[in-house]
């Protein structure tokens, strides 16, 4: 099955070991991980491995559109590459480089395959957030 896909990045400054356990850290993605501000992250169950599943809450501010994101990984390439299959077998890639000028500067680069439902635009403008939001958690704790 093919999809449509989007490729969204974002530099952070950190390194890309940082970046990549913030990441995968259950307790660090219920601080990070949402789209729309109002939104909330209330578990997140993640077994980082190939084959590992995840398991991710998301609740709205009316609680009238509250779903779960899970998926399971397909590759883990510490510090580098995370590729995971979401449930409805949409793939995902997020990869990280270091800036080659900077040590402490990480490009985090996802490309998604997208889902029929909502428009490739509304889909990007959330993605997109969930990244500013993990720039932000993570330039928080350096």
């Amino acid at each position: 099955m093919s999809f449509q896909t989007i490729t969204i990045s974002e530099e952070i400054k950190t390194t890309p070991q940082n970046l990549y356990k913030i990441y995968i850290d259950p307790e660090a993605n219920l601080h990070w991980n949402y789209a729309s501000v109002g939104w909330t992250t209330p578990f997140a169950e993640i077994d980082a491995k190939v084959g590992g599943i995840f398991k991710i809450g998301y609740q709205s501010p009316d609680r009238k559109n509250d779903f779960t994101f899970e998926g399971e990984f397909v590759e883990l390439i510490p510090n580098q590459k995370i590729s995971y299959k979401i449930g409805d077998g949409r793939p995902v890639v997020i990869t990280f480089e270091q800036n080659s000028d900077n040590t402490e500067m990480t490009k985090i680069t996802l490309t998604l395959g997208l889902e029929d439902e909502n428009s490739a635009e509304m889909q990007r403008q959330g993605w997109s957030m969930i990244l500013k939001h993990l720039k932000d958690y993570t330039e928080k704790q350096n």
